[in-house]
């Protein structure tokens, strides 16, 4: 529902129920943070070697004032440090974002990653959410209902390179 809200279409269930049965218990990890009974925040994390990767992260926006994505995160570095995993590897952010001051909070190292990308076809660029042709889609893709951005918001990503 996050993505649905800033205008960016979901992964499929199915991508997500693959992942999961792809992956051992050792190797993924679903976090929940629950209050008065009912789950208000959820992260995925994935191990590779000894790396701990924050993958998705969901919160119900009614109780973001209780912050249960730190609660999440701080779990999931304890979970790292009982593991003997040596970094939380918070994922790939846009500088100016929302989610990139979250995360430069946490006071981890900022590591610059090239890009390689092969198009096959014509010459393309890559998709920016903050050129004007994807912000100007974003605001008609949140008002589509979920049952219809759940079965379609896939093809979507696919087609965009996600």
């Amino acid at each position: 529902m996050v993505s649905k809200r800033l205008g960016s279409p979901p992964h499929s269930l199915r991508f997500f129920r693959e992942m999961w049965v792809r992956m051992t218990e050792k190797r993924a990890k679903l976090l929940m943070a629950i209050y008065d009974g009912m789950a208000i925040g959820a992260i995925l994390l994935l191990r590779h070697k000894d790396k701990l990767y924050w993958r998705a992260g969901v919160m119900d926006d009614r109780f973001r004032h209780l912050n249960p994505t730190n609660l999440l995160l701080w779990r999931a570095m304890e979970i790292g440090a009982e593991e003997g995993l040596m970094e939380l590897d918070l994922g790939r952010t846009r500088r100016g974002t929302g989610i990139y001051l979250f995360k430069s909070r946490w006071g981890g190292k900022e590591v610059y990653l090239r890009d390689y990308i092969w198009f096959s076809g014509r010459a393309r660029e890559l998709p920016e959410p903050y050129y004007s042709r994807y912000a100007y889609l974003s605001k008609p893709w949140s008002l589509v209902p979920i049952s219809l951005s759940s079965k379609i918001g896939w093809v979507i990503l696919k087609a965009i390179g996600f």
